[in-house]
């Protein structure tokens, strides 16, 4: 009876575990507050390492997705209408699932990512 109850409680630690780990998610605690991150000091270059690598060549001029390695109006225009931040940094899809490792975002260039939409996307 007692090695009975000794395997029941492990089994219910056990899958305790396990269900908490699957209701893990990835909490953003970086604040914004006093950062001015723009396109050409900061974003281009993160955007130019994972959307526009010569390994993804995803979003890169003269291809089918708009182009996210220099200012330009097709970029303006999924910034404007939500779908940059949608995919990026709600979704979090973007780079998509079957890139290259070295596409994807690592916290930082994360933060910045949103620090920059939510300072108004500046260029300069």
């Amino acid at each position: 009876m007692r090695f009975l109850s000794f395997f029941i409680v492990l089994t219910i630690l056990v899958l305790g575990l396990f269900q908490a780990c699957t209701k893990d998610k990835l909490i953003d605690t970086f604040q914004c507050d006093n950062e001015v991150i723009t396109f050409e000091n900061e974003i281009k270059f993160i955007l130019e390492g994972s959307c526009g690598a010569s390994s993804t060549q995803c979003h890169v001029s003269g291809g089918f997705f708009p182009t996210y390695t220099s200012w330009n109006d097709d970029m303006l225009i999924t910034l404007n209408n939500g779908r940059f931040k949608e995919r990026v940094v709600d979704g979090r899809d973007m780079p998509p699932s079957y890139s290259p490792e070295s596409a994807f975002l690592d916290s930082l260039e994360f933060y910045k990512i949103r620090c920059w939409i939510e300072g108004g996307y500046l260029k300069e």
